[in-house]
């Protein structure tokens, strides 16, 4: 054998005495006893003395670096290596030459690869592991990747909502496009195709999640409303995406994910009253104002679905999202400047996001410190209470109430569903 082993420690090579060729396919995790965490392909070709090993798994390992730039553009490869046995339940294939890169463009395969894209940052990044769950979970919505522990934190905290890709991200994104765009033309036609495009692409990586589904409509008919009309309504905006989304995708009532986030962004429009809207002319205190009204609007408009579907109470999400809400544009760049790097220039400043994530994490350390932070309920609530909040708000949305009259409002409501599920 031409292939020398180094650092790992394998037993005798199995059915292979010399050299093979091979075509392989990207095929996921092999994770063992101890959580070490292994990328596995399947062999799909392969020359004709070696067919035993043709529609096998094998653990990749690629010492010398010779997959990192094909293993982005490509699940498909065909390349020269030895196959080995160990101590795991799967051989090891390890590649020394990298013959042919089956690519099928890098744009289709970003989006079709989400994955693949998430396999290679998790394995090849050199930052911490709670660094890269938090950046792929803040990213992607893909929370496989956090540790029970570290999850607990984050739902302690109540700022589990940042790893479920929503309004938070999309809207973050939706001014970066607008910014980057204006500086190349200020067609309102080019500048709102544009968008729409770029974050639908963002839509199908994701995965077409109910809040992200519900966020990207919005921000159509947002923008629709900005070149064929002088006035856009957010209501009307979170109207049409609940209809079309209902229309589309029925059952997709009776998701968590769903119920959360129509009815966050409704109370948070009946809370703000576009308020919330940015404006050259606004004043810290005014901005602060509203931060402060959005964020006991997502407390309210979650109280129920989070009480009855898992038996939490978290009232130190008011503090939390006050507190990380209007960092979360910074930290979104950050990642997004950090991930471009190490994709596309195969340069990795892990020791950035570490700092990022550690401050993070103190942050939220020092909040599940507060007493009354967080409650924990074991109750059973009918799922039609659910919808008992949403249609209260649509039936007096138009009413005059100033912010104090729908804070007690929503508090009594809240409140008395604690009472109906002890007593009832």
């Amino acid at each position: 054998m031409s292939f020398s082993r180094i650092e790992q420690s394998f037993l005798t090579p199995i059915l292979c005495k010399t050299e093979i060729i091979a075509s392989i396919d990207s095929n996921g995790f092999f994770q063992t006893k101890s959580g070490d965490i292994h990328d596995t392909v399947k062999i799909t070709e392969i020359q004709e003395s070696k067919l035993q090993w043709r529609g096998k798994d094998v653990i990749v390992k690629d010492q010398y670096g010779l997959l990192n730039k094909s293993w982005i553009l490509s699940e498909k490869l065909t390349v020269k290596g030895v196959i080995y046995s160990n101590e795991l339940s799967l051989p090891t294939f390890a590649i020394n030459k990298v013959i042919e890169d089956k690519s099928q463009g890098s744009l289709k395969k970003i989006i079709e690869n989400k994955d693949t894209l998430i396999k290679k940052f998790w394995i090849s990044s050199k930052a911490s592991s709670n660094t890269k769950s938090f950046i792929i979970a803040f990213t992607t919505g893909s929370k496989g990747y956090i540790d029970d522990a570290t999850k607990n934190t984050y739902i302690c905290a109540g700022v589990m909502h940042l790893f479920a890709v929503s309004g938070l991200h999309f809207g973050i994104l939706y001014v970066i496009l607008r910014f980057a765009v204006r500086i190349i033309s200020i067609n309102k036609l080019f500048t709102t195709l544009f968008i729409i495009s770029v974050l639908f692409l963002y839509l199908i990586f994701i995965g077409f999640t109910y809040s992200a589904q519900r966020a990207f409509l919005m921000i159509l008919i947002w923008e629709i409303s900005n070149i064929f009309f002088k006035r856009k309504c957010a209501i009307c905006a979170l109207s049409f995406s609940f209809v079309i989304t209902s229309l589309l995708n029925p059952e997709s009532l009776f998701q968590l994910g769903f119920q959360l986030s129509f009815t966050i962004v409704l109370l948070i429009i009946w809370f703000s009253r576009n308020n919330f809207l940015i404006s050259e002319n606004k004043s810290f205190f005014a901005y602060f104002s509203g931060l402060v009204k959005c964020s006991f609007a997502a407390f309210f408009g979650s109280f129920f679905i989070l009480l009855g579907s898992f038996g939490q109470i978290v009232p130190i999400s008011i503090i939390s999202n006050i507190i990380l809400i209007p960092f979360a544009f910074l930290i979104m760049v950050i990642f997004l400047i950090y991930l471009l790097e190490f994709y596309l220039l195969n340069f990795d400043l892990y020791f950035i996001v570490n700092f990022v994530y550690y401050l993070i994490n103190e942050l939220l350390s020092f909040l599940n410190d507060f007493p009354l932070s967080y409650f924990s309920f074991d109750i059973e609530v009918n799922g039609y209470i659910y919808i008992f909040l949403p249609i209260l708000v649509i039936t007096i949305f138009n009413k005059n109430w100033g912010f104090f009259l729908k804070f007690t409002f929503t508090s009594i409501v809240s409140l008395s569903s604690i009472f109906y599920a002890v007593c009832f």
